[in-house]
């Protein structure tokens, strides 16, 4: 829910629609009730978000201080000892509703002083990130990570044809995994003459792991790992398509471009998205609210670069994440955990 409800008189839409979303500009999240048609559905909406908001906004005008429905949500706020924040736009009669309550001024339909903004702003719900652990760049670089599914374990495809096992919970390597074959000149140790395309993927029950090389045009095809009996060799499809997933060639050029996406959004998470500021050169992590409005969490400053790779453990509450190229700190790979 939202931690601004405003009442207003519905004469008054236009103001209160450059409010709003003034106030969404500044990171408030705020409600009302903007697609709501008269009747008892109503009235339980406009008392379901009274109830979960932290303060009631209201918008004084000869119209407003006039409506049935502004009296009715002052008095039911007030029934809920919610605070209230009356703002004059135009001059009005005083309501005895809001006696003895500071009245803010924004006559000639202003928008509301940097002081209330700052307030509102206090009110709203944040969340903020910390830096679990810090895994250092391959000598290859990275090419995809993957968040083992229902478990703690990243794996990361750098530019050979090996995969490296990370615990999330630790940060430290568990296990190397490679291949049971290469083509003709690949060496024996996974180390290549020429870095590769490495994208790997886990299966649903997070017990077996894929893999899909290829060297310039050339490709190594799907390779895949049972976690719990070792390699399985080379197989054409390593997944049917009864729940489980299939390593197809699409799939491998769609998770490229995917990563590499230059809009604001980068990846949309069980419960959070990570999306990108160019403007303040960071990444923030945002959740959408039952309300549709977005409830901004912690920014982590990019430097140079940006975020190339970046996957989600199941539960949506951790992801890591990979600096490209362009970073002073390229190619190492985060894990950050979400704090609410």
């Amino acid at each position: 829910m939202s931690p601004v409800f405003i009442s207003y008189s519905h004469h008054d839409r236009a103001y209160v629609e450059r409010l709003a979303q003034s106030l969404r500009h500044a990171d408030v999240p705020v409600w009302y009730d903007y697609d709501l048609e008269t009747g008892d559905a109503f009235w339980r909406k406009i008392q379901q978000q009274i109830d979960s908001c932290s303060v009631v906004l209201v918008v004084l005008t000869p119209k407003s201080v006039a409506s049935k429905n502004v009296l009715r949500e002052i008095a039911y706020a007030d029934l809920r000892e919610k605070r209230i924040i009356p703002l004059r736009i135009e001059t009005c009669g005083d309501l005895i509703e809001l006696a003895g309550i500071q009245v803010e001024s924004a006559l000639g339909g202003a928008m509301p002083s940097a002081r209330l903004y700052a307030e509102l702003a206090r009110l709203s719900p944040r969340i903020s990130l910390r830096l679990a652990h810090s895994i250092p760049r391959p000598v290859y670089g990275v090419e995809s990570i993957a968040w083992q599914p229902g478990g703690e374990l990243l794996a990361i495809g750098n530019g050979t044809t090996s995969i490296s096992l990370y615990n999330t919970g630790t940060g430290l390597l568990e296990e190397v995994v490679y291949p049971s074959r290469f083509d003709s000149g690949d060496r024996a140790d996974g180390m290549l003459d020429d870095p590769c395309d490495n994208v790997v993927f886990w299966s649903p029950d997070g017990t077996m792991l894929a893999s899909w090389a290829s060297i310039g045009c050339g490709r190594l095809g799907p390779s895949v790992w049972d976690l719990n009996h070792g390699d399985l060799g080379w197989i054409v499809a390593p997944w049917t398509e009864d729940g489980l997933t299939r390593v197809r060639r699409d799939q491998y050029d769609n998770r490229h471009s995917s990563d590499r996406q230059s809009d604001s959004l980068i990846s949309w998470g069980p419960k959070w998205r990570v999306g990108r500021s160019a403007v303040d050169r960071c990444f923030v992590v945002t959740r959408i609210n039952s309300t549709g409005y977005e409830i901004k969490g912690g920014a982590v400053p990019l430097s140079a670069g940006s975020i190339s790779h970046l996957s989600w453990s199941t539960d949506g509450e951790k992801f890591a994440a990979t600096r490209d190229i362009r970073s002073h700190d390229a190619g190492r790979t985060e894990i950050w955990e979400i704090m609410s």
